[in-house]
């Protein structure tokens, strides 16, 4: 197979049924890894691994801070306080008008609130990682018109 390579240029994201993706500067999936520690004994064959407990998946956000009506924030703020352990739903679709390209994942984050601040005539940005819910979200291969 040849090399291949495409920059990250346009997404879409969708965090309980609204657009985020123009006010997103970064994003990653992080999936977990669930791998204990290699350990070793002085015999022969005395290599292990160490028995982990599950970790959490999670979803890592950059975004232009954003406090009006509607601006992602705010929807956090609300959320994280008033129902912190009801699940957004979240569509991320990267690469969506590549033909053969475009992948796309399904899942539910816990909302939380995000930071607040930053340094003086800065642009403000919030950054964050949220806590999936249930099994890493399989990616899914849409087929673009």
């Amino acid at each position: 197979m040849v090399a291949h390579n495409r920059r990250l240029d346009y997404i879409t994201l969708e965090i309980d049924s609204v657009q985020y993706e123009c006010q997103i500067t970064n994003w990653k999936i992080n999936p977990p890894s669930n791998v204990g520690d290699k350990k070793f004994t002085f015999c022969p064959d005395g290599e292990y691994r160490e028995e982990v407990d599950p970790d959490d998946w999670t979803l890592d956000l950059a975004w232009l801070t954003d406090w009006r009506t509607g601006g992602l924030d705010r929807v956090l703020w609300a959320a994280g306080t008033t129902a912190p352990d009801t699940p957004l739903d979240f569509t991320l679709v990267n690469h969506p008008a590549v033909t053969g390209e475009a992948v796309s994942w399904v899942g539910q984050i816990y909302p939380r609130c995000p930071p607040a601040g930053g340094e003086a005539r800065a642009t403000e940005t919030t950054e964050m990682t949220f806590v999936g819910v249930g099994d890493i979200p399989a990616p899914t291969y849409p087929v673009v018109p």
